[in-house]
């Protein structure tokens, strides 16, 4: 428990000490996370990406998210190769809570926590389920607020 909160102390020491961070805009690079993964780990977009993110907002009570999140994971390992998927949770969870919500909803994506909310402000996420498209290029290409539906799925896993 120490460890988590001094690895938060130093990830909020860090953003505070950064000059103001853009917010997420379409055509503009998405801005940095700020979020810990299940083992305690930093989160980050990848510098250079092979392939297309799907960066989904979501939270353990919104019954939408889950469902989207199954469908998004089955799009994901029946096309391994389209997109990477990272999902983020803005709950406040820490890893211990965002390990057992995977168990628990049978999440096998990759998840990280926005414990801070920091990244959530930067993406400018009013509700959940929300998603971005980030290109091979860190910019964003689309935004949606609410579920995504299957035509949107679709499409989404097909952008190269």
């Amino acid at each position: 428990m120490k460890s988590v909160w001094m690895l938060c102390c130093a990830l909020l020491l860090a953003a505070c000490g950064q000059e103001e961070v853009a917010k997420a805009e379409t055509g503009q690079p998405a801005p940095p996370l700020l979020t810990l993964g299940p083992h305690d780990e930093v989160v980050l977009l990848p510098a250079s990406a092979e392939r297309p993110l799907i960066l989904n907002f979501w939270s353990a009570t919104c019954g939408m998210c889950i469902k989207e999140l199954r469908e998004i994971q089955d799009l994901q390992a029946a096309h391994p190769q389209a997109v990477d998927v990272l999902a983020v949770n803005i709950d406040g969870a820490d890893s211990k809570t965002l390990q057992a919500l995977a168990t628990q909803r049978g999440l096998t994506l990759p998840l990280a926590a926005d414990q801070m909310g920091v990244t959530a402000e930067r993406y400018r996420v009013s509700g959940t389920p929300t998603n971005y498209l980030i290109g091979r290029d860190g910019r964003i290409l689309e935004h949606k607020a609410g579920m995504l539906d299957a035509a949107d799925l679709q499409r989404w896993f097909s952008a190269r």
